[in-house]
């Protein structure tokens, strides 16, 4: 039996992201090492989907090489994923996946099986109603999102006057939307990264359109009334106006890392786009 391609593997069977900070990535005889000090990390970029470079990372030349020629893609990130800064050579080789993306977007029946399957993980695992439109599954999310804020509001005793945030002034807002910006703007970076690390685009959606990031705010809607939000909640209630955007953010990196979020936004991203 001859040698295993690895590339060949689905990526569901390989290791899906390697986590990197803090080093120098580079080439050490065949092999690539983060180099810390006198401690040599062996990163097994034959076997990982994609390689998050965090922060304190220096890439060489020859390790992006090796990267590329084994079909793992490095994206620079904050901490866990908080930020997404840039990204390799995302869609594979031949962008086969982006294609498989477009064509599911611009073939109605397809364009609307996706996006029932994202309503119905939101909705953890109830059935989208097959008779309705997209404006109709989005105007009963946006009845259930109503409803959750309010419960959130009272758990955590946290005042409430609805969502109202302007995205080119972020001191405008109150504390309690400042948080649930900041949580869920970290949710879609790191969407947006799990999208690329996977061949897909995060142009490309099918609830939301119209924007660079639309993809990653349908894959981010399907887990963040049960993550981001509540975190945003929960920090709102325990520290001062002044802390909340610093954080909130580390809240949402420590969450991402004790929950393997990575891993779930794949499986999440594997299901809605499969056939």
């Amino acid at each position: 039996m001859g040698p295993i391609d690895i590339r060949k593997i689905p990526v569901s069977k390989r290791i899906s992201f390697l986590y990197l900070e803090k080093g120098y990535l580079e080439v050490d005889g065949y092999a690539v090492v983060l180099r810390q000090g006198n401690r040599l990390i062996h990163v097994p970029i034959g076997a990982a989907t994609c390689v998050m470079v965090g922060p304190g990372v220096v890439a060489t030349h020859d390790a992006v090489r090796a990267c590329a020629e084994e079909d793992t893609l490095l994206i620079w990130v904050g901490e866990w994923g908080v930020r997404c800064y840039s990204a390799g050579s995302p869609g594979g080789k031949a962008g086969q996946r982006i294609l498989q993306q477009a064509l599911m977007r611009g073939n109605p029946t397809t364009h609307l099986s996706v996006a029932r399957k994202l309503f119905e993980v939101m909705w953890g695992g109830d059935s989208a109603p097959v008779t309705r439109s997209l404006d109709q599954l989005r105007g009963i999310e946006g009845g259930r999102v109503k409803k959750r804020y309010a419960e959130l509001s009272s758990e955590h005793n946290v005042p409430w006057k609805g969502r109202r945030y302007d995205v080119n002034d972020f001191d405008a807002s109150d504390t309690i939307n400042k948080a649930i910006s900041t949580a869920n703007f970290t949710l879609y970076a790191l969407s947006e990264a799990v999208i690329l690390a996977l061949g897909y685009t995060p142009a490309i959606g099918f609830i939301h359109s119209g924007h660079a990031r639309s993809f990653a705010f349908d894959l981010a809607d399907t887990v963040k009334m049960d993550t981001t939000v509540p975190l945003a909640f929960k920090v709102t209630s325990t520290v001062k106006d002044r802390d909340i955007e610093s954080q909130t953010r580390l809240a949402c990196r420590d969450m991402f890392r004790e929950t393997q979020m990575p891993g779930r936004l794949v499986s999440i991203l594997e299901q809605v786009l499969s056939p």
